[in-house]
């Protein structure tokens, strides 16, 4: 059945060529117009479902509180009276801006805190940690000011959604500066909203920087390989309707990338053009042997189809264990990498053949690519000396292990020339100004005083920003009559609101979250006026997971309804480093089965499935080494290279099959064969190491572990299974190959 479908397959783009190209061009259109609408969601809270439980209760507190976008702007350097004066110069510029008077804190005293002034005894200290002696916020070490935002924006916290605020932020943020003239002056807007600008920022750079690159590092693969221009063009041309037809089907299915997602077009582009580069060394062989090029492209099709479609099919199953992983983000990119090596591969099997014939002419010679006479010299002088080579790289690679780490600190993806990061390592280990703290919803201001207290006497946690400390238990009747002491003290605004506040209190017979300060109500309270949330900073690094796992169970057990992210940390470590664990071995297992299904012989599979393990064990024992620690970019690695890996060693076992007599040489797989693989390897790592030209982290990180495992299973299959079919008699040398008729390929 499957060779029926590569030979209709051959038959319609070589018997009408101009109409399969006619018809390409027009899926080309139709589908750049649908891709052109993709935009990228940065917001990290599209990164898990909906449907998991630790999301479930992010999402009902946004509901309930709406989405943190406060922003801080941290002042730093000069001294403190300058820093003082920067801060006084900016605050009234903020309070300028639309949504954001009444929503901007820097200082309290009396005129910010006058509605609970009352609830105190005369001459009572109302400032707290984070304050310094004249009232303005600033670290706990004393050495930033700080100026806190609370703008209301509707949405998830996508970039555009609040890319106007922080902008406005940072345009009065420059006009105070340059007022108050000190050049020794800093002040980085930082928060939620401002890192999601500069991460995506950085990531649209990235994409556009990377997807150059990876296109000119696959030409310069290419014309080193095929030294023709048309060639490289022929090679590229169906690859670019793959990634455009990929685009449009991920718009239509999701209707957006995620920051995860956004790296798959130059994922495509380093995987797809393996289908033209095999295709385009087959053709040349078969053009040489004296066929037509209508002929030589029809049995192309044949010959290479089958090998083509195990590749695509074994690399798209292993890109589909991301699926497994409780991580929306990472399923997404497995379903559309996927999708996009089958839309390519169809694009290859149908457009060359078709341009080879459009675009030829009698007067050119046909491709020949640069063999790898080392390769083959190596393995035919010295195959148990590769085996036994390879055995200690191994053990090397194993006794590396241990010294792999995990670093979980996602923030390290934005490089610390964006102001937003800088700021952030300012302030992150702050036990009152940092932004990585939990948010507890609770009902009242009672209960919110009792949950504040539980919290804090647990180990786990540094402190409990609790906005009722400012509404100290009351006797009602006291209270009474320090509104009638008060009214005979004159009609002061800061005095009459402290009144109206008390007067309240007493009519309810208590606190109601209303009676806070309107500048703690724009941080604390939910919409609906009835709810208030606590923040509890945890004790120690959040990004340890054993420190987040504590901090989430100890905060839990006083508060099941407890969020934010440092609850999540320990949960997503684990989802993440056990999610694509089990996806490892489930890619391991597939490709195996893939394999047995495709060659029928458990020796084969087992043969075939040797590369993908070698070039696996050996990347993660040389990243090792190297002091390259995994992270929630680059283990995406590890189901992946077994998949990408698996193509090459498809492509050899499936040229010494095609020899139904077991003469196959080491000629035909590494000189002929290995010739293509060892192109489509380079041309694939090429793709993924030009994104560690990115600034962004999470893209240089995986480019650079995906091309230290593609290069580790390139030399595993160019030297290690041809060695291991030499040693098992089932490849010769061609010295001790008997006369034969030409192979049939």
């Amino acid at each position: 059945m499957r060779i029926h479908l590569f030979e209709s397959i051959a038959r319609l783009s070589t018997e009408s060529p101009k109409r399969v190209i006619a018809c390409a061009t027009l899926l080309l259109l139709v589908c750049a117009g649908t891709a052109a609408t993709l935009q990228i969601n940065s917001s990290r809270h599209a990164m898990v479902s909906e449907d998991n439980p630790h999301q479930a209760k992010q999402v009902e507190y946004f509901e309930r509180f709406g989405v943190d976008n406060s922003l801080a702007v941290v002042v730093s350097g000069g001294t403190s009276t300058t820093r003082r004066a920067l801060v006084d110069e900016l605050s009234p510029r903020l309070e300028e801006l639309p949504g954001l008077s009444g929503r901007v804190l820097a200082h309290i005293g009396l005129e910010e805190m006058a509605e609970v002034a009352l609830f105190h005894p005369i001459g009572a200290d109302l400032t707290q940690p984070g304050l310094d002696p004249d009232g303005y916020l600033v670290t706990v070490d004393g050495a930033a000011s700080l100026v806190l935002v609370f703008p209301i924006v509707a949405g998830t916290q996508q970039a555009q959604e609040v890319a106007p605020i922080v902008g406005a932020v940072r345009t009065a943020r420059d006009g105070a500066l340059e007022a108050v003239g000190d050049l020794s002056l800093r002040a980085d807007v930082t928060g939620a909203a401002a890192l999601v600008v500069d991460e995506q920022r950085e990531i649209t750079r990235g994409i556009l920087t990377t997807t150059g690159a990876t296109v000119l590092a696959i030409l310069a693969m290419l014309w080193i390989g095929l030294r023709r221009v048309k060639l490289v063009l022929l090679a590229l041309l169906p690859v670019g309707l793959g990634v455009v037809a990929t685009m449009a089907v991920a718009r239509l299915l999701y209707g957006e990338l995620n920051m995860v997602t956004s790296s798959c077009s130059s994922i495509l582009l380093g995987l797809g053009i393996d289908f033209g580069v095999f295709l385009l060394r087959r053709y040349g062989e078969l053009l040489r042997g004296a066929e037509s090029v209508a002929e030589a492209a029809r049995k192309t099709v044949l010959r290479s189809g089958v090998a083509l479609a195990i590749g695509a099919t074994t690399t798209s199953l292993a890109f589909l264990t991301t699926t497994t992983t409780e991580f929306t983000a990472y399923a997404r990119l497995g379903v559309i990498v996927s999708i996009g090596l089958f839309l390519t591969m169809a694009a290859t099997l149908f457009l060359m053949p078709a341009l080879l014939i459009v675009t030829s002419r009698s007067d050119v010679s046909p491709p020949r690519m640069p063999r790898v006479p080392l390769a083959e010299a190596i393995v035919s002088r010295g195959a148990r000396t590769v085996i036994f080579g390879a055995l200690i790289l191994v053990l090397l690679s194993l006794a590396g292990l241990p010294r792999l780490e995990f670093n979980s600190r996602f923030y390290d993806f934005i490089p610390q020339r964006a102001e937003s990061a800088r700021a952030l390592a300012l302030i992150e280990t702050d036990p009152v100004a940092t932004p990585l703290r939990a948010t507890v919803p609770v009902a009242s201001v009672e209960e919110a005083r009792t949950v504040a207290d539980e919290l804090r006497a647990l180990p786990s946690v540094a402190s409990v920003i609790s906005p009722v400390d400012a509404l100290p238990p009351v006797d009602l009747a006291r209270l009474q009559l320090r509104i009638l002491l008060a009214g005979a003290a004159g009609e002061d605004p800061a005095l009459m609101r402290s009144i109206e506040t008390a007067r309240g209190v007493i009519e309810r017979g208590g606190y109601h979250p209303s009676d806070l300060p309107p500048l703690l109500r724009a941080q604390f309270v939910s919409t609906d006026g009835e709810w208030v949330a606590l923040h509890v900073i945890p004790a120690g690094n959040i990004w340890d997971a054993e420190t987040a796992e504590i901090f989430a169970e100890e905060v839990s057990s006083v508060s099941p309804a407890a969020t934010g992210l440092p609850m999540h940390v320990h949960a997503h470590l684990t989802w993440i480093r056990d999610g694509f664990s089990r996806a490892a071995v489930a890619a391991a297992l597939v490709i195996f089965f893939a394999a047995f299904l495709a060659f029928r012989r458990f020796t084969d599979a087992v043969l075939t499935t040797v590369p993908s393990i070698l070039g696996f064990v050996w990347m993660l024992g040389l990243l090792a080494w190297l002091g390259v620690p995994l992270d929630p970019a680059n283990i995406v690695a590890l189901p992946l290279i077994l998949g990408i890996s698996i193509d090459a060693s498809v492509h050899l076992m499936h040229r010494v099959h095609e020899s139904s007599r077991g003469d196959a040489t080491i000629n035909d797989v590494v000189g002929e064969t290995g010739s293509a693989v060892a192109l489509a390897s380079l041309t694939t790592m090429g793709g993924f190491a030009s994104l560690m030209l990115a600034d962004y982290g999470a893209m240089k990180s995986l480019g650079l572990a995906m091309t230290v495992g593609i290069g580790c299973s390139l030399l595993a299959s160019v030297l290690v299974l041809p060695s291991l079919l030499l040693v098992l008699g089932r490849l010769r040398s061609e010295a001790d190959q008997p006369e034969r008729s030409p192979s049939p390929s």
